[in-house]
């Protein structure tokens, strides 16, 4: 009898000692875990030089990136920003002639326009992506 309940506790302990999940392993027992939002594609913009979108209303959590190369001697700048009604902005920047700079919003949700604003002789992409 008592080798039977031994087998029987070994085999309870066996059932219950099952992989930890993903919460436990980080050392966060009843931790929630949550997936990676996937960004999908929302807008492309291209072009040369300052420049406004036209009115866009993105999800109120939104990524917009701009990729971007200026030929000029005089080096380069980019800003990115998002303006929004009634008093939504936000804004990204670099000092450096060609890179990327990318806005992380969370002010999206309401109609609004991207502006990107660099020398005449710099080139970009913009993508939003929700």
């Amino acid at each position: 009898m008592q080798i039977r309940l031994l087998l029987t506790a070994a085999s309870v302990l066996l059932a219950t000692a099952v992989v930890p999940g993903p919460a436990v392993a980080a050392g966060r027992p009843g931790a929630v875990v949550h997936a990676a939002k996937t960004w999908k594609l929302f807008r492309t913009y291209r072009g040369v030089g300052s420049w406004q979108s036209p009115a866009v209303t993105p999800a109120k959590d939104y990524k917009a990136t701009v990729t971007y190369a200026c030929t000029g001697s005089s080096g380069g700048f980019m800003y990115l920003f998002w303006q929004a009604k009634p008093y939504s902005f936000e804004a990204a920047t670099s000092p450096k002639a060609r890179g990327a700079v990318t806005l992380r919003g969370h002010a999206g949700g309401t109609k609004g326009n991207f502006r990107v604003s660099t020398w005449v002789d710099c080139s970009w992409t913009v993508k939003v992506y929700q």
